[in-house]
């Protein structure tokens, strides 16, 4: 099984986020602990724009990872790709809110050369 991930995202990763979305292959927002979602343990579909879940997740210490997704060893018949994926991991007034971007492998490549991203094998 193949690991990697970027060792070097930003503490505001905006500009990486918007543009791997702008190309991605598919986008979720996810939401947990929340009004509309008060359930604790399962994340849901989240109501909320990408612009408001990265406003929740970036001013409420944020976690920001890039992470290659091997899925081709699970089911050959699966793709490949990396998430670009953030959560919010301090407590705040509205509940947990996740955003995931999963981009081809191809266009990520394209990604980490446009912005500097370094890939960490292991």
């Amino acid at each position: 099984m193949k690991h990697a991930i970027i060792e070097n995202v930003p503490a505001n990763p905006k500009e990486i986020l918007d543009y791997a979305k702008a190309r991605c292959c598919s986008f979720r927002v996810n939401e947990k602990g929340t009004k509309n979602h008060p359930g604790i343990w399962t994340r849901q579909l989240s109501d909320l724009s990408y612009e408001d879940a990265f406003d929740i997740i970036h001013n409420n210490k944020p976690h920001w990872c890039i992470s290659f997704r091997n899925m081709k060893y699970y089911n050959v018949n699966d793709t490949d790709y990396w998430e670009f994926a953030g959560c919010n991991i301090a407590s705040n007034e509205y509940g947990e809110v996740f955003i995931w971007i999963h981009v081809d492998v191809r266009v990520a490549k394209e990604i980490f050369a446009k912005f500097g991203l370094i890939v960490k094998d292991y």
